[in-house]
Protein backbone atom coordinates (compact mmCIF):
# COMPACT_ATOMS: atom_id res chain seq x y z
CA UNK A 1 0.00 0.00 0.00
CA UNK A 2 2.95 2.16 0.51
CA UNK A 3 4.25 2.06 -3.01
CA UNK A 4 0.86 3.12 -3.93
CA UNK A 5 0.29 5.93 -1.74
CA UNK A 6 3.66 7.58 -3.38
CA UNK A 7 2.51 6.50 -6.69
CA UNK A 8 -0.44 8.30 -6.53
CA UNK A 9 1.02 11.21 -4.45
CA UNK A 10 4.13 11.48 -6.51
CA UNK A 11 2.59 15.00 -8.14
CA UNK A 12 2.53 16.45 -4.27
CA UNK A 13 6.41 15.23 -3.82
CA UNK A 14 7.02 17.16 -7.21
CA UNK A 15 5.72 20.50 -5.88
CA UNK A 16 7.11 19.97 -2.68
CA UNK A 17 10.40 19.41 -3.90
CA UNK A 18 10.91 21.70 -6.53
CA UNK A 19 9.12 24.26 -4.53
CA UNK A 20 11.57 23.83 -2.12
CA UNK A 21 14.48 23.59 -3.93
CA UNK A 22 13.37 26.96 -5.82
CA UNK A 23 13.07 28.20 -2.84
CA UNK A 24 16.38 27.85 -1.60
CA UNK A 25 17.86 28.52 -4.94
CA UNK A 26 16.29 32.32 -5.28
CA UNK A 27 17.45 32.74 -1.54
CA UNK A 28 21.11 32.07 -2.44
CA UNK A 29 20.57 34.52 -4.93
CA UNK A 30 20.83 31.93 -7.59
CA UNK A 31 17.38 32.20 -9.52
CA UNK A 32 16.46 29.25 -11.55
CA UNK A 33 20.15 28.37 -12.75
CA UNK A 34 20.65 25.91 -10.39
CA UNK A 35 17.46 24.02 -11.75
CA UNK A 36 18.43 24.46 -15.36
CA UNK A 37 21.09 22.35 -14.62
CA UNK A 38 19.67 19.76 -11.77
CA UNK A 39 15.71 19.67 -13.17
CA UNK A 40 16.66 15.95 -15.06
CA UNK A 41 18.59 14.63 -12.27
CA UNK A 42 16.43 15.92 -9.28
CA UNK A 43 13.46 14.63 -10.81
CA UNK A 44 15.01 11.48 -11.29
CA UNK A 45 15.75 11.53 -6.83
CA UNK A 46 12.21 12.36 -6.67
CA UNK A 47 11.07 9.40 -9.24
CA UNK A 48 13.12 6.78 -6.90
CA UNK A 49 10.98 7.68 -3.68
CA UNK A 50 7.96 5.56 -5.31
CA UNK A 51 10.42 3.27 -7.34
CA UNK A 52 12.37 2.50 -4.60
CA UNK A 53 8.73 1.49 -3.04
CA UNK A 54 7.78 -0.28 -5.61
CA UNK A 55 11.19 -2.57 -6.15
CA UNK A 56 10.83 -3.31 -2.59
CA UNK A 57 7.23 -4.57 -2.58
CA UNK A 58 8.24 -6.70 -6.15
CA UNK A 59 11.29 -8.18 -4.18
CA UNK A 60 9.23 -9.43 -1.35
CA UNK A 61 5.92 -10.50 -3.30
CA UNK A 62 8.01 -12.03 -6.00
CA UNK A 63 6.07 -10.14 -8.71
CA UNK A 64 8.63 -10.20 -11.43
CA UNK A 65 6.21 -11.67 -14.05
CA UNK A 66 2.71 -10.10 -13.05
CA UNK A 67 4.32 -6.44 -13.65
CA UNK A 68 6.00 -6.92 -17.13
CA UNK A 69 9.53 -8.12 -15.84
CA UNK A 70 9.58 -10.92 -18.41
CA UNK A 71 10.32 -11.56 -22.52
CA UNK A 72 7.54 -10.32 -24.58
CA UNK A 73 5.12 -13.21 -26.06
CA UNK A 74 2.96 -12.26 -29.03
CA UNK A 75 0.66 -14.88 -30.92
CA UNK A 76 2.64 -18.00 -32.12
CA UNK A 77 5.80 -15.97 -32.90
CA UNK A 78 8.02 -18.11 -30.42
CA UNK A 79 10.57 -15.69 -27.99
CA UNK A 80 12.84 -14.64 -30.76
CA UNK A 81 9.73 -13.55 -33.31
CA UNK A 82 7.94 -11.86 -30.04
CA UNK A 83 10.93 -9.95 -29.31
CA UNK A 84 11.89 -8.94 -32.54
CA UNK A 85 8.27 -8.02 -32.88
CA UNK A 86 8.12 -6.35 -30.02
CA UNK A 87 10.84 -3.98 -30.61
CA UNK A 88 9.20 -3.11 -33.81
CA UNK A 89 5.68 -2.16 -32.43
CA UNK A 90 7.44 -0.55 -29.51
CA UNK A 91 9.62 1.54 -32.37
CA UNK A 92 6.38 2.49 -34.58
CA UNK A 93 4.24 2.97 -31.81
CA UNK A 94 6.60 5.78 -30.38
CA UNK A 95 6.88 7.63 -33.67
CA UNK A 96 3.35 7.23 -34.21
CA UNK A 97 2.49 8.85 -30.72
CA UNK A 98 5.32 11.93 -30.96
CA UNK A 99 4.03 13.20 -34.52
CA UNK A 100 0.66 12.91 -33.35
CA UNK A 101 0.93 15.05 -30.23
CA UNK A 102 3.52 17.26 -32.14
CA UNK A 103 0.44 18.05 -34.54
CA UNK A 104 -1.90 18.41 -31.96
CA UNK A 105 0.46 20.65 -29.68
CA UNK A 106 0.95 22.66 -32.68
CA UNK A 107 -2.73 23.13 -33.22
CA UNK A 108 -3.35 24.12 -29.45
CA UNK A 109 -0.52 26.57 -29.84
CA UNK A 110 -2.76 28.56 -32.79
CA UNK A 111 -6.02 28.19 -30.89
CA UNK A 112 -4.28 29.54 -27.22
CA UNK A 113 -2.61 32.44 -29.09
CA UNK A 114 -6.38 34.04 -29.40
CA UNK A 115 -7.05 33.72 -25.66
CA UNK A 116 -6.50 35.39 -22.70
CA UNK A 117 -2.60 35.33 -20.91
CA UNK A 118 -4.27 33.60 -17.86
CA UNK A 119 -6.00 30.71 -19.95
CA UNK A 120 -3.04 30.71 -22.15
CA UNK A 121 -0.78 29.94 -19.36
CA UNK A 122 -2.78 27.57 -17.71
CA UNK A 123 -2.86 25.21 -21.03
CA UNK A 124 0.37 25.29 -22.19
CA UNK A 125 2.36 25.51 -18.79
CA UNK A 126 5.84 26.00 -19.21
CA UNK A 127 6.86 23.87 -21.31
CA UNK A 128 8.12 26.17 -23.95
CA UNK A 129 10.25 27.78 -21.80
CA UNK A 130 11.45 24.20 -20.40
CA UNK A 131 12.39 23.83 -23.59
CA UNK A 132 14.42 27.03 -24.22
CA UNK A 133 16.55 26.39 -20.76
CA UNK A 134 17.47 22.77 -21.74
CA UNK A 135 19.03 24.03 -25.31
CA UNK A 136 21.76 24.66 -23.02
CA UNK A 137 22.40 21.93 -21.02
CA UNK A 138 24.62 18.90 -22.10
CA UNK A 139 21.88 16.49 -24.14
CA UNK A 140 24.15 13.33 -23.99
CA UNK A 141 23.98 13.73 -20.19
CA UNK A 142 19.82 14.34 -19.93
CA UNK A 143 19.61 11.29 -22.71
CA UNK A 144 21.01 8.63 -20.48
CA UNK A 145 19.08 10.13 -17.29
CA UNK A 146 16.07 9.98 -19.59
CA UNK A 147 16.94 6.28 -20.26
CA UNK A 148 16.22 5.49 -16.65
CA UNK A 149 13.40 8.21 -16.34
CA UNK A 150 11.82 6.30 -18.56
CA UNK A 151 12.28 2.83 -17.56
CA UNK A 152 11.34 4.04 -14.16
CA UNK A 153 7.52 5.27 -14.95
CA UNK A 154 7.09 2.03 -16.71
CA UNK A 155 7.55 -0.27 -14.33
CA UNK A 156 5.86 2.40 -11.76
CA UNK A 157 2.80 3.37 -14.06
CA UNK A 158 2.32 0.55 -16.52
CA UNK A 159 3.90 -2.52 -14.98
CA UNK A 160 3.53 -1.88 -10.87
CA UNK A 161 0.32 0.47 -10.74
CA UNK A 162 -1.86 -1.72 -13.03
CA UNK A 163 -1.70 -5.06 -11.09
CA UNK A 164 -1.95 -2.89 -8.07
CA UNK A 165 -5.35 -1.24 -8.75
CA UNK A 166 -6.50 -4.52 -10.49
CA UNK A 167 -5.77 -7.25 -7.56
CA UNK A 168 -6.25 -5.16 -4.97
CA UNK A 169 -8.86 -2.72 -5.75
CA UNK A 170 -10.62 -4.95 -7.88
CA UNK A 171 -10.99 -2.72 -10.74
CA UNK A 172 -11.66 -3.90 -14.40
CA UNK A 173 -9.09 -3.63 -16.70
CA UNK A 174 -10.04 -1.02 -17.99
CA UNK A 175 -10.63 1.21 -15.40
CA UNK A 176 -7.55 0.37 -14.36
CA UNK A 177 -5.73 1.36 -17.36
CA UNK A 178 -7.35 4.68 -17.11
CA UNK A 179 -6.45 5.46 -13.59
CA UNK A 180 -3.18 4.51 -14.15
CA UNK A 181 -2.97 6.91 -17.47
CA UNK A 182 -4.67 10.02 -15.18
CA UNK A 183 -2.12 9.41 -12.63
CA UNK A 184 0.35 9.06 -15.33
CA UNK A 185 -0.64 12.77 -17.02
CA UNK A 186 -0.86 14.55 -13.64
CA UNK A 187 2.55 14.12 -13.02
CA UNK A 188 3.11 16.50 -15.73
CA UNK A 189 1.18 19.49 -14.44
CA UNK A 190 3.93 21.84 -14.70
CA UNK A 191 3.63 21.72 -18.23
CA UNK A 192 0.20 22.68 -18.77
CA UNK A 193 -3.11 20.85 -18.91
CA UNK A 194 -2.88 20.39 -22.38
CA UNK A 195 0.17 18.17 -21.45
CA UNK A 196 -1.54 16.51 -18.72
CA UNK A 197 -4.15 15.32 -21.28
CA UNK A 198 -1.75 14.22 -23.63
CA UNK A 199 0.15 12.18 -21.68
CA UNK A 200 -2.87 10.67 -19.98
CA UNK A 201 -4.11 9.57 -23.52
CA UNK A 202 0.23 8.54 -23.41
CA UNK A 203 -0.93 6.35 -20.46
CA UNK A 204 -3.39 4.55 -22.14
CA UNK A 205 -1.71 3.85 -24.57
CA UNK A 206 1.12 2.31 -23.28
CA UNK A 207 -0.96 0.20 -21.12
CA UNK A 208 -2.58 -1.08 -23.71
CA UNK A 209 0.36 -2.21 -25.31
CA UNK A 210 2.02 -3.48 -22.49
CA UNK A 211 -1.48 -5.72 -21.80
CA UNK A 212 -1.12 -6.66 -25.66
CA UNK A 213 2.70 -8.25 -24.93
CA UNK A 214 2.16 -8.89 -21.20
CA UNK A 215 6.21 -7.17 -21.06
CA UNK A 216 7.58 -4.02 -20.43
CA UNK A 217 9.94 -3.87 -23.37
CA UNK A 218 7.46 -2.74 -26.29
CA UNK A 219 6.26 -0.12 -23.98
CA UNK A 220 9.98 1.29 -22.96
CA UNK A 221 10.69 1.11 -26.67
CA UNK A 222 7.73 3.45 -27.66
CA UNK A 223 8.42 5.62 -24.72
CA UNK A 224 12.37 5.90 -25.24
CA UNK A 225 11.29 6.72 -29.01
CA UNK A 226 8.99 9.34 -28.12
CA UNK A 227 11.56 10.76 -25.47
CA UNK A 228 14.71 11.01 -27.93
CA UNK A 229 12.27 12.62 -30.60
CA UNK A 230 11.54 15.28 -27.72
CA UNK A 231 14.65 15.80 -26.69
CA UNK A 232 16.13 15.92 -29.97
CA UNK A 233 13.80 19.00 -30.71
CA UNK A 234 14.63 20.80 -27.59
CA UNK A 235 18.23 21.20 -28.99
Amino acid sequence: MLAFVLIVGFPVLLAVGFGGFYAVSYALGRGAQFLDRAGWFLYMAFLGVPLTAVMLAVSSQGLSAEIGLVRPEIGGLGSGGSLAASIAIGLVSGLAVFYNELFLTRAFHRWTQRRAGVIRKAIEGNLQQFAQRQQKQGMTMIFIVSIGIVFAEELIWRGYLLHFLVEHFGLSTAVAVLVSAISFGLNHYYFGLRNIVFKTFLGVVWALLYLATGSLLTVFVSHMTFETLALKGMR
